[in-house]
């Protein structure tokens, strides 16, 4: 294995496990909580992913699409990686297009003068959060195929 396939490996893994537990474990537990908290700890997260998993979410497609572009020949290896690609491609886009506004109304809201509507905001996040956590996933799952089925 080469540097190129172990660090999207390596990428990949953290932050699809990340974003799927998170959507697992996390997200069940602070719908559960009273609204205030649920709002202040759903906003401290907000903070902390952006903080820790941006830019690596931007950079696995990138990694990917260079390993991929070093295949000569049609494969399940190759088509594989490209399944990956989709699928991270994907997630970032329903990070910018879905997920980023949604959090940003969150991140204005006042927690002790929640809107009407805040529920229904949460439940498109959590959509959202489900999406992106379900595709990242998926994604590692088929690029550990691909690196697994290199000769």
């Amino acid at each position: 294995m080469d540097w190129l396939a172990f660090s999207g490996l390596v990428l990949s893994g953290f932050v699809a496990c990340c974003e799927f537990g998170a959507f697992l474990m996390v997200c069940p537990i602070v719908r559960r909580l009273a609204d205030t908290e649920c709002v202040e700890t759903q906003r401290k997260l907000l903070h902390r992913r952006e903080n820790i998993l941006a830019i690596p979410s931007a950079l696995i497609p990138i990694i990917l699409v260079g390993d991929a572009l070093r295949f000569t020949q049609d494969s399940w290896a190759n088509r594989t990686v490209w399944g990956a690609i989709f699928c991270f491609s994907a997630a970032l886009a329903v990070t910018f297009w879905w997920y980023s506004p949604i959090t940003k109304s969150i991140d204005a809201w006042n927690s002790r003068l929640l809107p009407t509507d805040w529920k229904l905001v949460q439940a498109r996040w959590h959509a959202a959060q489900a999406a992106r956590g379900v595709l990242q996933f998926a994604g590692f799952i088929l690029f550990c195929l691909s690196v697994s089925s290199r000769t």
